[in-house]
């Protein structure tokens, strides 16, 4: 999950990518 999030946000803001890791 974690990996899919990091691949996915690495070009987002950091934000995004806590607020999927807590959904």
């Amino acid at each position: 999950m974690a990996l899919n999030i990091f691949k996915k946000k690495k070009s987002k803001d950091k934000k995004e990518e806590l607020k999927d890791i807590k959904a």
